[in-house]
């Protein structure tokens, strides 16, 4: 297995490429789940070797994930929100493509609750404060006109194992938690509420790079972005092979990854477009968080420009 160390981190390469007489390309994830799987689909199913491509698919914590990009030690990222925020704050980055439209979070609770407005003065679990748990449930609760602030009692527990742990013993009256924890909820009557794609729309997984690449790479991002374009197309379109996908990629049973998908699929961009609405409420939101009062100019953060011309060589509306 080789390494590649980055600074402050040592972090493992998993999913080799295998493309011949091509340069090594390191595409980053913040996790093997079902967020990141566009990557996944794209290896496995060999789309960025059809590409001319060799990449090596790395994990590695989110603020090394900037870090690495802007020291050139790694090439692109599949994180957005992150990108974003180190954008908004100066640093050369931008969203180049987005492969999952939304969340896949869902807002999970105890049998006894039946719709989300039911959990108006109870407790409800997130990850920790500022992190994607957090802000979906915000979303999902002001939708059903429930006050985060004020009408119920934010809990931070770190871990989706801790969240759903807590769930069960009753300490909790509700969690957002991510696919498939869905399925391991129906042995225990839990109910899910809502799902965060069926809420609201906001970038959550894609494609993001630094401007240097951009400007000096153009054709190699052009087929990074194709490859992960085909990688959504046969997610989207072919159930058996996903799932054997993800069985691998999450490291999962097979009746856990066909829940894990079919609680997903539609989450899937079909093109790898970015919807300017959802990325205007993302930068938002951000901005929000970070106390960022400056404008800003979205040209700084995203360039999709190489997204829309793969889509049209490649046929694609």
């Amino acid at each position: 297995m080789n390494k590649w160390l980055i600074p402050s981190l040592l972090i493992f390469v998993v999913f080799h490429g295998n493309a011949e007489a091509s340069e090594k390309i390191i595409l980053s994830v913040a996790t093997f789940d079902v967020a990141f799987l566009t990557a996944g689909v794209g290896q496995q199913r060999n789309f960025f070797r059809d590409e001319g491509l060799d990449v090596d698919i790395i994990r590695a914590r989110r603020d090394v994930n900037i870090s690495a990009l802007i020291n050139g030690n790694l090439d692109y990222t599949m994180l957005i929100s992150s990108v974003v925020g180190a954008g908004l704050r100066g640093m050369p980055l931008k969203v180049v493509a987005v492969f999952l439209n939304s969340s896949t979070h869902m807002l999970l609770a105890n049998r006894e609750f039946k719709k989300v407005e039911e959990l108006k003065g109870k407790k409800i679990g997130v990850s920790s404060p500022g992190v994607g748990a957090y802000e979906s449930a915000k979303k999902i609760l002001r939708h059903y006109g429930i006050d985060p602030e004020k009408d119920v009692e934010i809990i931070f527990l770190g871990s989706e194992e801790a969240r759903f742990i807590s769930l069960q013993k009753g300490l909790i009256d509700g969690a957002i938690l991510s696919p498939p924890a869905d399925f391991e909820g129906k042995k225990w009557s839990m109910n899910v509420l809502a799902r965060a794609h069926e809420v609201f729309d906001m970038p959550f997984t894609g494609f993001s790079t630094t401007s240097k690449k951009l400007k000096e790479k153009r054709n190699e991002v052009k087929k990074m972005i194709k490859a992960m374009i085909k990688a959504n197309l046969s997610i989207r379109n072919d159930r058996a092979e996903t799932i054997k996908v993800i069985e691998d990629w999450t490291k999962t049973r097979h009746e856990m990854a066909a829940a894990t998908y079919d609680s997903t699929v539609d989450v899937f961009s079909k093109n790898g477009d970015v919807s300017k609405p959802g990325f205007i409420e993302l930068v938002t939101s951000l901005k929000v968080a970070l106390k960022i009062e400056k404008t800003t100019n979205l040209a700084d953060l995203l360039d999709d420009s190489l997204q829309l011309e793969a889509k049209r060589e490649l046929g694609i509306k």
